[in-house]
């Protein structure tokens, strides 16, 4: 868009947050601003450019508060915010970094420059690596909704002298906005001996029947793990967290396409829950395809581990490459989405 308000320089692509945390100019917005106002730092323009600012270029600091009030940093990050800025190629079904187009790369001259004119008063810093102890988590290459699988903490001793630690390790539920839920997981592990230049695997066992209850629609799960050095009493601290995977929607598509020919594609699914799916819902679309409507086809339920078969008509009206976009629905799966890039000929 035009900026005229801004004056020349200031046109063309602008940024906005359609989730803005606070008011702006009392009422709850943010943006627009300009793309190139947050890559060069120029925070005094309008609308709302230090907040865009901070959520591509803050740091992470983190703290454990303990029982007697007092707070201890145990880690952080100065490159964790900002990363893999994406959009949709043109004309491919892939990812697109524009990372570049808002921030100059991490530790280049520009970067500092713009943050001194930002008056970014925390020092760039590489993240820092613990000199003996070493934490870090790992999952399991399956975790599908519904199967019960295992996460690990691992611990490195990088030392010449043997370590002796507690680690504690927990998961909870998570929304994707990052609000935390009950409990899934956890282990408490004290007096653990880590030999010299030895690396310990331990695992946290993800079970259904206990995230189950925990878990929204995101299927998200946030792992921690905090490990003390019983000597020095210093604290490494690690947090990931992990998506569970959908089932997969099966689409074949019946046929030859062609224009203004009915057309039949073939849906699948199979239920990953050891429960019943109720009140299963197929939802179909695309454009040219559907003639702007949303198709829909119902099953009343599908067993533990069975999978449910549907077949859907449609009309394409016109050729070339189009998508048919499905979605999934019940009362324990929903927002399972699928898709089928269909070529319509004449």
């Amino acid at each position: 868009m035009t900026r005229p308000d801004l004056g020349l320089g200031y046109e063309g692509w602008q940024v906005s947050d359609p989730t803005p945390q606070e008011k702006s100019e009392g009422v709850y917005c943010c943006g627009p601003i300009p793309l190139k106002a947050i890559k060069q730092g120029e925070l005094t323009l309008k609308y709302d450019a230090p907040f865009v600012f901070a959520e591509v270029n803050a740091d992470v600091v983190k703290y454990i508060k303990l029982n007697d009030g007092r707070k201890i940093k145990i880690g952080g990050s100065t490159t964790r915010v900002g990363q893999c800025i994406s959009t949709k190629c043109v004309g491919k079904d892939s990812r697109e970094d524009i990372t570049h187009l808002y921030k100059y790369p991490e530790g280049s001259e520009e970067e500092r420059m713009v943050f001194e004119k930002a008056s970014h008063h925390n020092k760039l810093r590489e993240e820092g690596l613990e000199p003996g102890l070493k934490l870090k988590i790992k999952v399991s290459p399956d975790m599908k909704r519904g199967s019960d699988f295992d996460v690990f903490a691992v611990i490195a001793n990088n030392t010449p002298v043997a370590k002796t630690c507690r680690l504690m390790y927990h998961g909870r539920g998570v929304t994707y906005n990052g609000k935390l839920r009950g409990a899934c997981g956890l282990t408490d592990i004290s007096d653990l001996q880590v030999a010299p230049g030895e690396e310990k695997s331990l695992p946290l066992s993800m079970c259904y029947g206990n995230y189950n209850s925990v878990i929204t629609q995101d299927a998200m799960i946030r792992l921690m793990a905090i490990l003390i050095d019983d000597d020095t009493k210093e604290m490494f601290n690690k947090t990931r967290t992990i998506v569970l995977e959908d089932p997969e929607i099966n689409i074949r598509i019946l046929g030859e396409p062609k224009e203004n020919r009915q057309l039949t594609a073939e849906l699948s699914l199979q239920n990953p829950l050891p429960e019943p799916l109720m009140k299963c819902t197929f939802s179909v679309g695309g454009a040219n395809l559907t003639d702007g409507k949303t198709i829909t086809e119902t099953v009343e339920s599908v067993g533990p581990r069975e999978t449910t078969t549907v077949k859907i008509r449609f009309t394409p009206t016109y050729v070339g490459l189009r998508k048919l976009v499905v979605d999934f629905s019940s009362d324990k799966l929903s927002n399972i989405k699928g898709y089928k890039n269909v070529i319509v000929g004449k």
